[in-house]
This record gives structure tokens, sequence and C-alpha cells, in this order.
């Protein structure tokens, strides 16, 4: 098994700024489309902006979906960052019309738009903002409880339960900014993106896994 951290390329961005902050930790990470190689691989990211709907469709098609979901059951780690953590939940609504389409379900939960959640200022949620430690977690080790990471989001992860839920924000009302179910761990935030925390935040998941 390769010591590599896998990011996954299902099509929807932001891959090369993730991979590039993984490797200045001083780790390794390879870009992965292939579904039968990510079982070589010990632990995995899985980041992206875009669609709900459209990411599960394609990751659906190409098989990324079960073998997501069986590299997870083998007890290895994976981080979904922003739409990737999204796409951890059960279902989601963005990109449909009626209802909503199934998710990833690795954290059992709902994605739904800010606006019916409640939310009357700006969106999408774009910019700094705190993030609130929920529950103590190895993953805010040398995070102070506060801080600023840096969202841009239109939709927002509603955990089944409170026991998930990791780290928030505020936009009005609370929204899930870190969501964790065993090996499964998801920000909403991008930690890529967020300064010296963000790239701690990524450093504490590297090396508790």
């Amino acid at each position: 098994m390769t010591q590599s951290i896998a990011i996954i390329d299902y099509g929807c961005g932001n891959l090369a700024s993730v991979q590039k902050a993984v490797t200045a930790l001083g780790f390794t990470a390879e870009m992965i489309s292939d579904p039968s190689t990510l079982d070589r691989y010990g632990r995995a990211i899985l980041p992206g902006v875009g669609s709900f709907n459209a990411a599960m469709n394609d990751m659906t098609h190409t098989g990324l979906a079960d073998s997501i979901r069986e590299f997870c059951g083998s007890g290895k780690p994976l981080l979904g960052i922003c739409l990737g953590m999204q796409l951890l939940a059960s279902s989601g609504t963005e990109g449909v019309t009626h209802d909503s389409v199934p998710g990833l379900d690795l954290v059992p939960g709902e994605v739904v738009s800010l606006r019916s959640m409640g939310v009357t200022l700006s969106v999408p949620h774009v910019g700094w903002n705190t993030l609130q430690q929920k529950q103590p977690s190895e993953l805010f080790g040398g995070v102070p409880d506060g801080t600023d990471v840096y969202f841009v989001h239109s939709y927002g992860f509603c955990p089944d339960k409170s026991d998930h839920l990791m780290g928030a924000t505020e936009h009005g009302v609370e929204i899930s900014a870190i969501v964790k179910k065993d090996n499964v761990t998801g920000c909403q935030f991008h930690p890529e993106k967020s300064s010296k925390i963000g790239y701690r935040i990524l450093q504490n998941w590297v090396s508790l896994c």
C-alpha cells in the first residue's frame, strides 16, 4: 500500500490547490480518477466545488461512489472538503427540482440550501468566518477556538446526530463547518485556503490517520 494520499478527481475542481497544500506540509499526494486504484492508498481526500446532484451522478456512473464507500468501509480515513464534505451526506437537494438525491451516506444527514436553513444574509456564504469548536478533538490541536477559516458555499450539511458535528460557524444561523463519523471527516470550509490554521487542521488530520 502506498503512503501517498489519494486526491479523488471526479471532475469538480480545486484539486491542485489541495495537492499543493498537502505537499507543502511534507506529505505526498496523487490525483486519482480510476476507481480501481483507490484501494492502493491508506487515506484519501475528496475535494471539489460544484453541484451535489451532478457530482453524485458522475461518481455513480464512473464507479467512484462505490469505491469510496468500500474504501471507508475498510476503515481507511477520508477527508471531504467543501462539496466533498456535502457528498458524505445521506442525501442532498442541490441540482434537483423535487425531493433529493442520494449521497455517499457516510455521515447521516442531508444537504440543503442555506436559504432553506433560514439564512437571510448573503448567499453564497463567501469569505472568512469563525470556526467554533463544538466538541473536543485532536483535529483541533494547536487551533484556537473561534479562529477564522475560509468558506465558499450556498448549501449546508445538516447532520442527523449532534455527535457528528465537530465544528460550526454562524451566518445568521448555525452552519456545520466540520462533521465526523468514525474514520470519515468533512470540512465545509477550505483548509487549503485558510492560511496557517487551515494547514494545521490538514496536518492534524494526516497525522491522526
